[in-house]
């Protein structure tokens, strides 16, 4: 198999950020979605042409969206024959009934064709998505964790037993919301048996001036990094992770 390359990337409902994002009044940007923005990030996931791409804060289809699905909508743009998406929000969640919650999910898009997938959820949280996505050499599993420290070690330690056991080469990628950075994650990275594509850990939130590594790509040590950069883009209030990779054998 040729080489490949996977783009993480919190796009924030295609909102937008900077200054307009908090007027008139505090977070009113969350409500709406700027004109044009979602084809912009199009065009940014175009010109950088990965075979998977990977999207945390995705919008399935509210009014904020324009009653359409932003995964779907990048998956035409981007020429992505395949795209998975989910609601992020547990089973019986309230937020499931509510205007603008239950649209929002993560989702997977990819040229590959994907084998198994399925919407995992965790015990605890707010946000408990799990996408999992089986291709023939590798899983991927991608998750946004929960902002509080005791909910999220939770998490942490629930994908600790869901990891248990795995034997097929693993992508692991997600908005971990590790506010204490890399020391916070690398006890489980180690347990998990992964390494972090951004080995020199450069930060990725907030956009316009990063101070903290909140997005994440780990993977099997078996699976070559190539390179991996952070473009330092501002259509969100997260920087994209670009992770070019040989799987073994190739």
């Amino acid at each position: 198999m040729r080489n490949l390359r996977f783009l993480l990337y919190n796009i924030r409902y295609a909102t937008g950020t900077g200054p307009v994002y908090h007027f008139p009044a505090p977070f009113s940007g969350s409500l709406r979605m700027p004109r044009g923005h979602l084809d912009r990030i199009a065009l940014f996931l175009r010109e950088e042409a990965p075979d998977l791409i990977g999207l945390v804060e995705v919008d399935s289809g509210s009014r904020r969206a324009g009653h359409r699905n932003q995964a779907e909508h990048l998956a035409l743009r981007v020429e992505t024959p395949f795209f998975f998406h989910a609601n992020k929000y547990g089973e019986s969640s309230p937020a499931r009934r509510l205007p603008y919650f239950r649209n929002q999910g993560n989702a997977v898009l990819s040229s590959l064709p994907p084998g198994q997938t399925r919407a995992l959820f965790f015990n605890t949280g707010m946000k408990r998505l799990i996408l999992e996505i089986g291709f023939d050499p590798f899983d991927l599993l991608l998750v946004h964790l929960a902002l509080g420290n005791r909910t999220r070690k939770r998490q942490l330690d629930q994908l600790t037993e869901i990891l248990r056991g795995r034997e097929k080469p693993l992508i692991l990628a997600g908005d971990f919301n590790t506010f204490g950075g890399w020391k916070e994650l690398e006890p489980y990275a180690e347990t998990w048996g992964v390494v972090s594509a951004n080995q020199r850990h450069h930060p990725t939130f907030p956009s316009r001036n990063p101070q903290v590594e909140l997005d994440y790509i780990l993977h099997s040590p078996e699976i070559t990094c190539l390179r991996c950069s952070v473009p330092r883009i501002r259509l969100s209030d997260h920087l994209p992770l670009v992770f070019d990779f040989a799987l073994p054998g190739t």
